[in-house]
């Protein structure tokens, strides 16, 4: 999903793993999976334990121009290990704004 900004997360191992990305927004709303709506951001799909429509990646989006300005946090959380004790995976965090690729960051 396109946005300005969007937060997205990639991630290996998606059968055995549930990473969840969250965003806090400059007035401290924090979007989840727990809170997929709020001050006009949206997550669009929350990954579950190899129950991935889109694949094993997370957004947190705002459509153009409803971003309110600020700073914002953003990070993904080891939610679960889908019954498979000590799985780990891999994961990319990427922060997007107008198409474009601001950061990067892949945590191993």
């Amino acid at each position: 999903m396109d946005g300005y900004p969007r937060f997205n997360s990639q991630f290996t191992n998606p059968d055995n793993v549930d990473l969840d990305l969250f965003a806090k927004t400059p007035s401290g709303a924090i979007i989840s999976y727990s809170n997929p709506l709020a001050d006009s951001g949206t997550l669009d799909a929350d990954c579950l334990c190899s129950d991935c429509p889109q694949g094993p990646t997370e957004n947190i989006y705002w459509t153009n121009g409803s971003d309110p300005s600020g700073t914002y946090e953003y990070w993904v959380n080891y939610y679960d290990y889908c019954g498979s004790e000590g799985a780990q995976s891999s994961f990319t965090l990427r922060v997007i704004q107008s198409g474009v690729v601001k950061l990067q960051k892949v945590e191993q």
